[in-house]
């Protein structure tokens, strides 16, 4: 029997391959929909990133689809031998299933630090900068606003240590210009604006928050780390296309972008919106002078309707049972929407009630004790967390047991009430 170190490790193991196999759907559609919309796209990835982060919950709602496909005997070695027998085997060392349970474990702290230090850094340089009093920009930016429909204020900052514009903040957003802002040409700065504000507008910010946590999580897939670089480049392309949208001349506000662009570290990439990198601005000028290509922004019922039928799609997946024991696989473990099962002693033949004593001039047990026997035994069992089945199993074999049993006693007592025939003188 697996151990509850087994089971742990089949519940993870369940997870990242069926988030494996999401993401690797989610690689296959953007090879499809490559010539679609980056609005489009973006959607496609961030939603696969974060259904991931619910398939557990996904696989305990819907009902289970066994499709056998994995065994735990390989990492549990010999029946019989749990996770925590066989570190006692090993001279109280570690087992298998911890070893790789604690290596995932690593993994996702360092992720989850990276992502923390970038944050941290977002929201210090947010907290060092000083607004822009400039009247002629405040109100460009508040009709900019108007013009795409953000109900919300944005803050518009200045800061000594940014060296290209972004926008951050999710419940009080803010665009964060550089200190030489005001050495800008005026279209240059009406595009800035409208490409972070089309951040906002998108909620961007939230957007990425979600695929670094999935990132986070399944960070030894590697369908994750290329879902979150194509967030990340799907969001500046449709905000790109929100400038364009707005009558800026392909050709100029690629200009635009090269007179903005620096060549800075990758480090903190996770946590800021960046107006250029040198990866990324090649593909986005690209795109930009690229003809005959959809620039069309994904409305809200588009959205929820790609996304509702994404959800469809993921149930299958959430509803596999990959594992071909179901003892030493995830079903034990609860995945298939059955609750996990605790570590269950092996199961002892069903025999206990031949053991009864029986009476004096008989030799069959009495029923009595024998239903005593058997009453004793179920709750035995249900103390010990057996499965429901295995329970109603016993049950009906005591029952039918004991059925024989009656008919078998029936049957001496009569034979004993015949009178014996005379011995022959």
């Amino acid at each position: 029997m697996a151990g509850p170190s087994f089971q742990t490790l089949a519940l993870l193991l369940d997870w990242l391959l069926k988030g494996l196999l999401t993401l690797g759907c989610a690689f296959v559609a953007d090879f499809v929909f490559r010539r679609a919309n980056a609005s489009l796209r973006h959607l496609l990835w961030l939603v696969s990133l974060g259904s991931v982060i619910l398939l557990p919950l996904l696989s305990v709602a819907v009902p289970s689809l066994n499709l056998p496909l994995f065994s735990m005997s390989g990492l549990a070695g010999r029946p019989g031998i749990s996770g925590d027998s066989a570190a006692a085997a090993t001279g109280g060392g570690l087992a298998a299933p911890q070893v790789l349970v604690g290596f995932y474990l690593s993994g996702v702290l360092c992720v989850l630090a990276w992502q923390i230090v970038g944050r941290a850094y977002v929201v210090r340089l947010r907290r060092k900068s000083s607004a822009i009093g400039d009247p002629g920009l405040g109100s460009e930016l508040r009709r900019l606003r108007i013009s795409l429909g953000i109900g919300r204020q944005v803050a518009l900052l200045s800061s000594p240590v940014a060296v290209i514009p972004f926008s951050t903040g999710v419940i009080r957003p803010a665009i964060v210009l550089p200190c030489n802002w005001s050495s800008w040409h005026s279209s240059v700065l009406e595009s800035v604006l409208i490409h972070e504000l089309g951040h906002i507008r998108r909620r961007d910010c939230l957007a990425r928050i979600i695929s670094q946590l999935g990132c986070c999580i399944h960070w030894i897939n590697p369908f994750a780390w290329i879902g979150l670089r194509r967030v990340m480049m799907e969001q500046e392309i449709a905000c790109d296309n929100l400038v364009l949208e707005s009558g800026t001349r392909p050709s100029a506000y690629a200009r635009n972008l090269l007179s903005l662009a620096k060549v800075r570290g990758e480090l903190l990439h996770f946590a800021m919106t960046p107006l250029g990198r040198r990866a990324e601005l090649r593909s986005r000028l690209l795109e930009i002078l690229r003809p005959r290509r959809s620039r069309t922004q994904l409305r809200v019922p588009g959205s929820l309707a790609f996304a509702a039928c994404a959800c469809v799609l993921l149930l299958p997946i959430a509803a596999l049972n990959i594992w071909k024991s179901p003892e030493t696989g995830a079903a034990a473990a609860g995945i298939s929407g059955t609750p996990p099962a605790p570590n269950v002693p092996e199961a002892r033949p069903p025999v206990p009630m031949l053991k009864v004593a029986s009476p004096a001039g008989s030799e069959l047990p009495d029923p009595a004790l024998f239903k005593e026997t058997i009453s004793k035994q179920i709750q035995k069992m249900k103390a010990e967390g057996a499965p429901e089945q295995k329970i109603a199993d016993y049950t009906n074999k005591a029952k039918a047991k004991l059925a024989d049993l009656e008919k078998r006693k029936q049957a001496e007592a009569k034979s004993k009430e015949k009178p014996k025939p005379p011995r022959p003188e």
